[in-house]
């Protein structure tokens, strides 16, 4: 209740003291918060109702701001719990950072996401959690520049940038950044969203992406009739690449023909990749290769039906050991392959680094799944295709001997003739049966009879080239089409050889069997013969050999019987040739013209004939090679030609000099080739510095590799190599720098032309040349004259071997020349 003022203006003055005593009381409570006292004005107008009134007006204005304070306090309660409700139940951090980059507010999702503690952090410089960021960067060059403005490049926008957290390293966050102007200086206020899940999905999804891509490129590997074993091995390529394995495989499981299940190779990444694994690879490749043992690691899908990681192979129980060479394992994972609930195959990956996980198991489902349809279709069109073979097989094969039948033969006859006829080929029609062979059936049963027949038809397929048909017409009677015939002496040497053949004995059923062979040879030439009646005119050859005794070959055309007939006597010949001991040996000095001395003789072969007397090796070499006969003969000259050395080694008339002799390419193609020299140096004693074995350069083209080790070999232990005839083959160069070859011999024909032929000359200088520059010998063969020899000598030759120092002549001849030399001055005549 406000107290009333008296009126001062007729007041006494006691009164009006008491009236100035209520404003002065009015004015302190003011002072003190009282702010619901009032005066009440006397209504005179006196200056004390004024100043009444206008205390009362302040205290009214005092109260409705105390109101309005009370209100705003009250709301700014209200809106800091909100915002406190807000940013602590926020699923995002909340950060705030004032101008000098220190954090002063750190929600609890802040607390989550970075791992920090809201105790540890506010205060702290933002710099700890920026880490790598792009973010860095901007607080180092731009932070002066927002304290100024609050604007900034990363201002106002959302950023997806890494995170420095406490524990988990840098983070993946999706920041937006905002600037504040808060008690006079500019603040920036992020809100970071923890992003990890999204990016984890967004990467499993691209992974997704890129696995259905292979999934679709290894589908299509095996759309379009391409080679199944090309798109196993892409499949492979992709699984290593997906997993970043070292190596794999890929294995179906099979059935063989006795009902026992193995693993089957479809593809192994790595079986070239040990000397001890590549043989057998090379044996064995992809899809031929079985493996019946399970009780191994690389098994234990298969066995258990589920994944297997061992990413510590030696320790894990599947692990039985590894085969010898087999690469080592610092990790594995094996899978099943399955089509339902049976196992058909599995995927095999090893050495990735950090090794397997249950993650990469299921991210390669979709892709093993795809395998599996692939390996599944694999297997059902290889049992469509066995069933068709085996129906094609009966049609048109024998059911004894598995060789083509009649009606396939004619096929292939028709065929054969047409190709020749387009391409102007030839080709031969031999029709060939047994002698006695009924004798057989009657005497042994038709049981061994039958198993004689299986025997013959596989001597026959030994027998011929791999393009050429082996037929079994009916009965005793088979037939061999001998295809892209370049003359008709290769048909004979056909027949011959088929009759050798045929001609040892046959071990079946504890029985010795002895059998011959008759054939008849028909040719076909276009334009000259009718493929119609090839079988008849075969036939007609064919009665005509029976009815001269059997056991032997005729053709049809008898012009063409007469020439071969020739041919057969002179490998008859030589038959008696070599069991008779015909050969003799013929030697030709070779003579360095630096210090006139013999430093070796060439070993030539001779047939001392006995009504034809000496024949050179030109008259039969070739013979001898189509008749298989060459081999007996290269050994006998190989064995003498060390005999005869080591006997002039006794006899003290020879020192330093080698002796050399020829080396035919068949030679090396022999498994034992090695192992015969070394056996005639043995036999004979010599030394093996004094041997030295002439190639030629088709001997090193045909099987590069195979000749070179041999060659190392034999070096070794001391033999000596020379390239024979230097300058007529086609790939010297590029073996004369890493075969042991210490001489190489120019080719006569180049030696007898140089003086009237500029080219013949040019070659031989170049030839001197290389061989100096390799550090060769150079020996020049055929050296007839005087003018030969100074024309060599003046471009840098010095070993010479010719008619000019001496003629071949037998070893007796020679041996009383060595004596002669010898005992005068050791000088060889006329080589200077």
């Amino acid at each position: 209740m406000a107290e009333r003022v008296p009126d001062v203006s007729i007041e006494t003055p006691e009164l009006a003291r008491e009236s100035m005593d209520q404003i002065l009381n009015m004015i302190l409570q003011l002072a003190s918060g009282g702010f619901d006292s009032r005066l009440e004005p006397s209504g005179t107008g006196s200056t004390i109702d004024a100043l009444a009134v206008g205390l009362n007006m302040l205290a009214e204005e005092l109260t409705s701001s105390v109101q309005e304070r009370e209100q705003a306090l009250r709301s700014l309660e209200e809106n800091e719990l909100k915002f406190r409700a807000v940013t602590d139940t926020a699923l995002d951090a909340v950060v705030m950072i004032n101008s000098d980059g220190a954090i002063t507010l750190w929600n609890p999702a802040a607390e989550r996401i970075f791992g920090y503690a809201q105790a540890d952090i506010l205060g702290q410089d933002v710099d700890i959690f920026l880490g790598a960021s792009g973010l860095r960067e901007f607080y180092k060059t731009g932070w002066v520049h927002f304290r100024e403005t609050g604007e900034g490049p990363v201002v106002g926008d959302i950023h997806e940038t890494l995170i420095q957290s406490k524990d988990h390293g840098d983070i993946p966050i999706e920041l937006s950044i905002a600037a504040a102007f808060v008690s006079g200086e500019w603040n920036v206020i992020c809100i970071a969203r923890d992003i990890t899940e999204r990016k984890e999905m967004e990467q499993s999804i691209q992974e997704e992406r890129e696995d259905l891509k292979i999934v679709d490129r290894t589908l299509s590997s095996f759309i379009g009739g391409v080679d199944v074993q090309k798109a196993f091995d892409t499949v492979m390529v992709e699984l290593l690449d997906l997993t970043d394995s070292e190596y794999g495989f890929l294995i179906d499981l099979c059935t063989d023909e006795a009902g026992k299940p193995y693993m089957r190779a479809l593809t192994i990444s790595d079986r070239d990749g040990s000397a001890q694994n590549r043989p057998y690879w090379q044996d064995h490749p992809s899809g031929e290769a079985r493996f019946y043992d399970f009780d191994s690691l690389n098994a234990a899908a298969i066995v258990t039906g589920g994944p297997v990681i061992a990413n510590d192979p030696a320790h894990h129980p599947s692990s039985k050991g590894t085969p010898k060479g087999h690469p080592h394992l610092d990790a594995f994972l094996g899978i099943p392959l399955l089509r339902g609930q049976k196992t058909i195959g599995a995927i095999g990956l090893a050495n990735r680094k950090g090794g397997y996980d249950d993650g990469l198991v299921r991210r390669l489902n979709p892709f093993k799944s795809a395998i599996a349809e692939i390996i599944a279709a694999h297997q059902n069109d290889e049992a469509r295709r066995k069933s068709e073979q085996r129906t094609e097989h009966l049609a048109n094969c024998d059911t004894l001997t598995g060789l083509p039948n009649r009606k396939m033969f004619n096929d292939r006859l028709q065929h054969a003739a047409y190709r020749a006829k387009r391409y102007d080929e030839n080709f031969a029609l031999l029709l060939l049966d047994l002698d006695h062979f009924k004798d057989v059936n009657d005497t042994l049963g038709h049981p061994v009879g039958d198993a004689l027949l299986v025997a013959v038809g596989k001597r026959l397929e030994a027998a011929v080239r791999e393009s050429d048909v082996v037929a079994r017409l009916g009965g005793d009677e088979f037939a061999v089409l001998h295809l892209n015939l370049q003359d008709a002496k290769d048909a004979a040497v056909l027949a011959q050889r088929l009759i050798d053949q045929l001609s040892r004995p046959f071990e079946i059923e504890n029985h010795r069997i002895h059998t011959d062979a008759s054939i008849g040879i028909t040719l076909y030439l276009p334009g000259k013969s009718d493929p119609t009646h090839l079988l008849s005119q075969a036939d007609t050859a064919l009665y005509s050999v029976k009815e001269g005794g059997r056991h032997g070959f005729r053709f049809h055309d008898a012009d063409v019987e007469a020439d071969l007939h020739q041919r057969v006597t002179l490998i008859e010949e030589l038959h008696e040739a070599i069991t008779k001991q015909q050969f003799v040996l013929y030697l030709q000095p070779q003579i360095d013209t630096h210090s006139c001395q013999l430093v070796g003789v060439e070993g030539l072969l001779r047939w001392n004939h006995p009504e034809k007397g000496i024949r050179g090796p030109g008259d039969f070499i070739d013979v001898a090679e189509d008749s298989g006969l060459l081999l007996d003969i290269d050994g006998w000259v190989l064995q003498d030609a060390c005999r005869q050395m080591r006997a002039w080694h006794d006899q003290g008339v020879m020192r330093q000099a080698t002796i050399s002799v020829n080396l035919s390419t068949l030679q090396f193609k022999t498994s034992d080739f090695e192992s015969n020299v070394l056996a005639a140096l043995g036999r004979t004693g010599l030394a093996p510095r004094y041997l030295e074995l002439e190639i030629t350069e088709r001997s090193l083209a045909e099987r590069p590799d195979e000749v070179a080790a041999v060659m190392q070999r034999l070096s070794a232990k001391g033999i000596r190599f020379s390239i024979d005839d230097f300058g007529t083959g086609y790939s010297s160069l590029q073996y004369l720098k890493r075969l042991p070859v210490s001489k190489i011999k120019i080719a006569q024909e180049f030696i007898r032309d140089m003086m009237s032929d500029s080219s013949d000359a040019s070659i031989v200088r170049a030839i001197i040349s290389l061989g100096t520059e390799l550090g060769h010998d150079v020996i020049a063969e055929g050296v007839e004259t005087k003018a030969q020899l100074e024309f060599l000598q003046q471009r840098g030759c010095h070993l010479f071997q010719g008619y000019y120092f001496g003629h071949p002549q037998p070893a007796s001849e020679l041996t009383e020349r060595l004596r002669r030399v010898a005992g005068s001055d050791g000088k060889w005549p006329v080589c200077t």
